[in-house]
């Protein structure tokens, strides 16, 4: 009961701490922002010009280096994320083995395999892409 409790402690603090910093922006998971119309666009010249092939394919050079930087940071902190989770795991199977044991730290070793279990289900709590 005392795990259910802390991980519904954790879960709201953490939506708490989100709804707080505005990470949300305001809209529900999923949700399609129409504050711009489709055909709306910023960088349009009010002149009759054709646009400048140059100046177009250095703006699609800097948006696909964006998303391309985008998904690197994305991957990276998906990869942390996964390696925690490895990393708690491993502890996790460690830690009940060698409470089986006979060894002069048994009892702390079945006090802390509980807990690490706890984490884990805290850090995937915490997950997502």
């Amino acid at each position: 009961m005392l795990a259910a409790f802390s991980i519904g402690f954790c879960s709201l603090a953490a939506q708490h701490a989100q709804h707080k910093s505005g990470e949300s922006g305001g809209q529900p998971p999923g949700a399609i922002d129409h504050s711009m119309p489709e055909g709306h666009h910023h960088d349009t010249s009010m002149t009759s010009e054709p646009p400048d092939p140059a100046r177009q394919a250095k703006l699609l050079a800097d948006k696909k280096e964006s998303e391309f930087n985008h998904h690197l940071e994305l991957m990276a902190r998906i990869q942390s994320q996964h390696l925690s989770f490895a990393l708690v795991g491993i502890g996790i199977g460690l830690t009940k083995g060698l409470s089986e044991l006979r060894v002069p730290w048994q009892r702390m070793l079945a006090r802390l395999w509980p807990l690490l279990m706890v984490a884990l289900g805290v850090l995937l709590m915490l997950y997502w892409e």
